[in-house]
This record gives C-alpha cells, structure tokens and sequence, in this order.
C-alpha cells in the first residue's frame, strides 16, 4: 500500500514476488496505490510474466485499503527510505505480520525482530522472499505474529497516546 513512485521501490516488491512464486505458485500481490510508476511496475510485471498474479490496484478509498488488508496473508514493505511508515500500523491493526527492508528508522520503529515480522538487512531480496515464503506456509507462525502485531498495535491508539501527552504537557 503506498504511492507508486521511486522510493517506495515496488519494483524490488515485484522481484521479491518472482523469488516467492517460483516456491509458491498460487501466491497472490496486490499492490495498492497509485502514481507515476504505475506504467513502469506494470511493464516489470509482464517482463517477469507474472500478468494475474500481480494486481495494481490504483487508487482506493480507505475502507477498500482495510478490507485487502484484512484478507491478506502479509505486509511487505521495500521501501528505500520511511519515517514512521503509519501503513505498518495499518497492517499491524489488521492482523498482518510484516516484512520489510531494514532502512533508517521507519520499519525498525515498528517492527519486532521475530515478534510481530521481520527486517531485511542489507536489502537482500532472496531473504525477503525467504521469510515471505515461510510466513505464508507456516499457519501457526502467521498467526502468532499477526496476534502480537494486532496487539502492539493498540500502543498507537489514540486513547493509550492521549493520556502520555497530557502528562508530558502538564
């Protein structure tokens, strides 16, 4: 989920699928979002003859974002750089372990090492496709992350946030 453009590098997202697929054939991508590498991802996506298996969704209304989400298996992120990617919290609000390459701050913010997903070092594909597949053939694993994602989820909730600002602030 995110906007099509460079730095969000959907494009190592679609590579990282080609690794899944050749262990997982009936894995399924959906990228959703829209933007001006929408014409680019969808061209990889036939270079990689992954036409149906990938789908770009482009833009949706948010209770759509939500409702792929729910149904989804796992949360990949490639992204080259992020702050506090909010999509995470999205995810990890659905029930969705993650996956994402270990980049300055963001994801590392987030994401519990072995706990509720999973940071990539040094941007390696093949470890990221790794965990992917693992994720997707282990139901129990899946599931445990995703509990412990849904539950560090709640610490951003407005209601467990408010009451620490207003104690800072007095």
């Amino acid at each position: 989920v995110g906007r099509l453009h460079p730095v969000k590098d959907f494009a190592s997202l679609i590579e990282v699928f080609d690794l899944v697929q050749k262990q997982l054939p009936e894995a399924r991508l959906t990228i959703v979002g829209g933007g001006e590498e929408r014409k680019k991802l969808e061209e990889l996506v036939k270079e990689k003859r992954l036409t149906g298996k990938v789908i770009i969704t482009g833009m949706v209304d948010k209770e759509r974002v939500q409702e792929t989400m729910l149904y989804a298996s796992v949360y990949a992120m490639t992204s080259l750089t992020e702050c506090f990617p909010m999509v995470l919290l999205e995810a990890f609000s659905c029930g969705l372990p993650a996956v994402a390459f270990d980049v300055p701050v963001g994801p590392r913010a987030i994401i519990k090492q072995g706990e509720n997903g999973y940071l990539i070092a040094n941007r390696d594909k093949k470890e990221m496709a790794g965990r992917i597949v693992e994720i997707l053939t282990h139901q129990a694993e899946r599931e445990r992350l995703g509990k412990k994602a849904k539950q560090d989820a709640y610490q951003y909730l407005p209601e467990a946030v408010m009451p620490k600002w207003k104690a800072l602030l007095k």
